[in-house]
Formats: C-alpha cells, sequence, structure tokens
C-alpha cells in the first residue's frame, strides 16, 4: 500500500485550496504565487491563441520533432542536450526517479522550492537539508557524500544566486554527486549556468511559468550533457506537454521581443517593488519577481481590504509575507493607488 514516507507528507489535497478558489471566484487578486501578471504580455498571449493557433491541434497527439530543433537553436545547443518536460516540476521529477534509490542520500537547501523533498520523499528517506551558505553547502557535501544535490538559483523564496564558479567546483569535484540546478528565475539575475551541462552529473532545469507567462500552461525544459538526457529521455510520461501549449511556445520563441519587453516591464517592477517596501524589513533578493519582507498592520489592512492574496512566508519569520511583483506601472495602480506608503 502507500509508503509511510508519502503518509508523514504534509501536503493537502486539492480540496484542501477551496478558501482560495473561493476568494480568487469573490474578486480577490492572486499575488501569492510568483506568476507573470504582466499584462501587455496576457494581451499577447490572448491574442496569439484567438487568431494565430491552429486550436484543432489540440485533438492530435503532437510530433516534438520540430519544437526539439527550435528548442535546442534557441538554447545553442543540440537536440540531444534537452528534455522537453510538463514544467520544471516534471524536470525535477524525472531527475530524481532517474537517480534516486532507496538508499540514496539526498541532499537539498533550505529554505528553497518545496517540489524538491515532495518529488524526492517517496523515493528515498535520506533526505537532507542544509542552509544556503556555500561553505555549509561544501561542507555537508564533504560530509554526506549525497547521490543527489538540488539547488534552486536564484533561490525561491530568498533569491539568493549562486556562482557558476560555485557551482562548476562541486560539478568537478565531486563527479559520483548528480547535481540538479533549479533555474527557473534565471532571467532575473546575470548569472548564466549553460556551460556547466559539459558535465555528465549536471542538470539544469528550467521553467516557462514565471519569464514566458505560462504558468497555466505547464512548460519546462531538463538540459544537460546527451549522456544524461539520453538516459532520463527513457522514462518521459508519454506527451506530457500539450499541442497547444507547444505552439504557444513556438509563437513567443519567432515574436520574443514580447517576451523580452515584458521581462524588463517585470524586472523594473521588482526594484520598485523592493524600494516601496525598504522601511520594512525585506527577506528576499530582487532576483525573483516577489518580494518577501516583514509588514505592517497598515499593509496587511490594506491589502486584505483590497482583496489581493499573498502568501505566508514562514521559513523567515511568523508573520513575513510573500506578495509576487508585477510591472511597475500595474503595482502602483493596484497597491499605490490612493493610499500612502
Amino acid at each position: 500500500m502507500i509508503k509511510d514516507s508519502v503518509k508523514q507528507l504534509q501536503r493537502p489535497h486539492w480540496s484542501g485550496l477551496l478558501n482560495r478558489v473561493e476568494k480568487i471566484e469573490a474578486g480577490y487578486v492572486n499575488l501569492d504565487r510568483n506568476e507573470n501578471q504582466d499584462e501587455v504580455l496576457c494581451g499577447h498571449i490572448q491574442k496569439a491563441i484567438k487568431h494565430f493557433l491552429d486550436l484543432t491541434s489540440s485533438m492530435k497527439y503532437e510530433d516534438y520533432y520540430r519544437y526539439y530543433e527550435m528548442f535546442a537553436d534557441y538554447y545553442n545547443t543540440s537536440m540531444d542536450n534537452i528534455l522537453i518536460t510538463g514544467g520544471c516540476d516534471e524536470a525535477i521529477r524525472l531527475t530524481f526517479e532517474a537517480t534516486l534509490k532507496s538508499d540514496s542520500v539526498f541532499l537539498t537547501i533550505s529554505p528553497t522550492y518545496r517540489g524538491s523533498v515532495t518529488n524526492a520523499i517517496d523515493l528515498t528517506t535520506n533526505i537532507i537539508e542544509c542552509g544556503e551558505d556555500e561553505d555549509e553547502i561544501t561542507a555537508h557535501i564533504e560530509q554526506h557524500r549525497p547521490d543527489v544535490f538540488y539547488i534552486c538559483s536564484p533561490n525561491n523564496p530568498s533569491g539568493r544566486v549562486y556562482s557558476a564558479k560555485f557551482i562548476d567546483y562541486i560539478c568537478g569535484a565531486y563527479p559520483n554527486m548528480t547535481v540538479l540546478i533549479d533555474n527557473t528565475y534565471r532571467h532575473f539575475c546575470s548569472e548564466d549556468y549553460f556551460d556547466l551541462c559539459k558535465y555528465e552529473n549536471c542538470l539544469l532545469a528550467f521553467s516557462y511559468s514565471k519569464s514566458w507567462g505560462l504558468a497555466g500552461a505547464r512548460l519546462g525544459i531538463l538540459q544537460g550533457h546527451a549522456n544524461t538526457i539520453q538516459q532520463i529521455t527513457k522514462i518521459r510520461p508519454i506527451m506530457s506537454v500539450s499541442s497547444i501549449t507547444l505552439r504557444l511556445a513556438e509563437y513567443l520563441h519567432k515574436h520574443h521581443y514580447i517576451v523580452e519587453k515584458s521581462l524588463e516591464r517585470n524586472r523594473e517592477g521588482i526594484a520598485f517593488a523592493h524600494k516601496y517596501f525598504s522601511n520594512c524589513e525585506i527577506y528576499s533578493e530582487p532576483t525573483i519577481n516577489h518580494v518577501v519582507f516583514e509588514p505592517t498592520e497598515d499593509i496587511i489592512s490594506r491589502l486584505d481590504s483590497q482583496k489581493i492574496l499573498y502568501g505566508k512566508a514562514p521559513e523567515f519569520s511568523s508573520t513575513a509575507i510573500r506578495l509576487t511583483t508585477l510591472p511597475k506601472d500595474q503595482f502602483e495602480k493596484l497597491i499605490c493607488l490612493n493610499t500612502s506608503k
């Protein structure tokens, strides 16, 4: 029957989200999930779906070959170095399924994206967490000799960015340890990890949910050495990404200026949100599309009165909150209008 490790995992069924669903249906604005809510990008996506996508493709199984060519060209790599996945979550899951055994040691930084543990806990019970500090990470690797190490950079929720030099070191120094870099928020920082795919033990996972605005479309890319991707590809689900999602991604790749302009607006919005809440204690870096901070009672009152959903951030304090950032003009209209800081 069900594994004990799964039974012990504290993760609610979808029915546990009824309260949130009812708030959304009542008109609340959801700023609790790090989604790209750029209204200009949204308009382009709606236009593409309405006028340029062949929606009858939803009735057919898609042949991924041309999309692999497109992604390989965009990422300046070979088709053999990438795997199309259903979001970054599937990239994480496939990596863990291919590398973790029941007696494996799994190391993850903490705090970090909860999917690191939820995707590993049914595969191994030897889960070790360490802080974000590079020296602490190195010490834990040396002490525990993990089989798999998950590192999110920029890290969710803190925004901590790790240097390519540091990750290059651990990939080279520990060749028997699989290093999975969750690079979902790559467009909000300047660090580049593509060259690390030269190592057979290094994998790079990316999501189209944040910078590309396709959270609901569920698209991701797993990139790595051809020898490693060849093995992981064997256990991929059958056509887990829909034809509509792939065609929408194709449209945005062909009109990439749309995404670039959205990124410019979002980066400006991140900087503005950090400045706006600068009188509060801010826990996150401006390298991720949310701001984690210690709110005043007045801020909480205003967010609640304006029907704005925000996330809790217990990793930092019992009262800290996490608020998705927006392009500056949207943030000013929603948060700042007729209010004083």
